[in-house]
C-alpha cells in the first residue's frame, strides 16, 4: 500500500541497532530540520501535533 500527503514525509528506511534495540527512521531532508529541532525551536506541543496529523 502506498499513500501520500503534502504534509507527511515519505519514510525511506528504518535502521535498528541489534545491540541496543534503538532505531532510526530515515526520510528526505527538510528545510526546518528534524522533528526534535522543529519542536524545540517552536516550543511546540507534541500532543497537539500528533492529534493534528492523525485527524
Amino acid at each position: 500500500m502506498h499513500t501520500s500527503h503534502p504534509n507527511v514525509l515519505e519514510l525511506i528506511a528504518v535502521d535498528i541497532d541489534p545491540q541496543t534495540g534503538t532505531f532510526s527512521m530515515i526520510s528526505e531532508l527538510m528545510v526546518n530540520g528534524n522533528i526534535m529541532e522543529y519542536i524545540r525551536a517552536r516550543e511546540a506541543n507534541r500532543i497537539r501535533l500528533v492529534r493534528y496529523f492523525c485527524l
